[in-house]
């Protein structure tokens, strides 16, 4: 979103914005001049109503508020281009969506090495990274879950997996404290600073300070500091705000889930996550018409 007030300038018409991550992800200069250049053009083209913004990640929301002053409406993704929804074959199979962060092997292997350690476990558990070839959606459908290692406070693939219906098995506090906040495009571990800077004061709103800090606990590796921000911040994101995804607390618990996990409880939490889904898209496209209708007008 940071090209946009640059290319408002060109523009006689009104844009409709879509932001995900860090608003500064991939600003590309340091320089005190073109950082005070995007601000003095972000705040006068939020004033103008030059472009109508939304964002689709509660965390971001909160930072650019702090950034900036401005808070933003929050529009999830729902995944509108998924076609495919649930269909388990008889085979009772999980399967572990991509993810090659460092931060993640030790427990994939982990995993891996519980279930080939328990004799007959009953759901055969295949590892994205191990396929060949990308799994299409259809692929994917017919697995009776898909368990996720989050990568960051906000998922395409988890909003993707929702609108499918297919079971999303994800951990849960605290065991996802591991995991989610190291995505350098949401400002975490090894984001660069300007990421997170803010606005000079002359060009920054006021607005209520939240509760915890909205962003220093992103720039820590320190597992004992920021603890209660962590906790905090981490109830707004997708992970814990999305209701029937199927959570674990440890390896043990997981595959006890993945015992459990017949096609008929499958079918069950799809329905409702099919349910919930409906509701989703209806207040989505609320307010995407609302901004048409503005931007249109």
């Amino acid at each position: 979103m940071w090209l946009c007030p640059y290319l408002r300038l060109r523009r006689s018409k009104v844009m409709l914005g879509v932001l995900h991550m860090a608003l500064l992800n991939e600003f590309p200069t340091t320089n005190e001049g073109d950082l005070w250049s995007f601000w003095s053009g972000f705040k006068s083209m939020l004033e103008e109503r030059r472009m109508l913004p939304s964002v689709a990640c509660r965390t971001t929301i909160e930072q650019v508020a702090h950034q900036s002053g401005w808070q933003l409406p929050y529009v999830p993704f729902i995944g509108l281009g998924i076609q495919t929804r649930y269909a388990p074959v008889e085979e009772r199979r999980a399967l572990i969506f991509r993810n090659n962060r460092q931060n993640t092997l030790a427990f994939r292997s982990a995993l891996r090495m519980f279930v080939d350690s328990t004799e007959n476990f009953p759901m055969k558990v295949m590892d994205m990274n191990d396929f060949k070839k990308a799994l299409s959606f259809e692929e994917i459908a017919t697995f009776h879950c898909v368990i996720f290692v989050p990568h960051g406070p906000n998922a395409l693939r988890l909003s993707d997996i929702y609108a499918a219906n297919i079971p999303a098995v994800v951990p849960e506090e605290p065991l996802v404290q591991n995991f989610v906040w190291s995505s350098r495009t949401f400002g975490g571990y090894d984001a660069e600073t300007r990421y997170l800077e803010r606005a000079p004061p002359e060009l920054r709103t006021q607005t209520d300070a939240p509760a915890f800090h909205a962003s220093n606990y992103l720039q820590s590796w320190s597992i004992h500091r920021f603890i209660d921000d962590r906790r905090y911040w981490y109830q707004f994101t997708e992970w814990a705000t999305l209701p029937h995804l199927l959570r674990f607390h440890s390896l043990p618990s997981l595959l006890q889930l993945l015992k459990d996990l017949t096609v008929d409880s499958g079918r069950k939490v799809s329905m409702r996550m099919a349910a919930h889904h409906v509701t989703m898209v209806a207040d989505t496209l609320s307010w995407w018409r609302l901004a048409l209708a503005d931007a249109l007008s």
